[in-house]
């Protein structure tokens, strides 16, 4: 059981060390770690047809030029 405490506490100062960091550093951090092969980031499709959607309302509504649109969804897929 020692092991399993072990690592219990290492992800609750985890947990505690991300919350008092800006969202944009622990994210920073976690693609990092990613990049190491540390952890594993997975995404559902249904989170890439939300925001696919939500830059569509965007365009339709004028917040972002037909350029803004493009160039943001061709760097989302990773096609830039």
């Amino acid at each position: 059981m020692k092991g399993r405490e072990d690592s219990i506490s290492r992800h609750e100062c985890n947990c505690k060390a991300l919350h008092s960091r800006s969202s944009s550093d622990v994210a920073a951090s976690v693609y990092s770690s990613a990049w190491r092969s540390d952890v594993k980031i997975s995404f559902s499709v249904w989170n890439i047809g939300e925001v696919l959607g939500v830059l569509d309302k965007y365009y339709r509504r004028g917040w972002l030029t037909r350029e803004d649109f493009e160039l943001t969804q061709r760097e989302f897929i990773g096609e830039h």
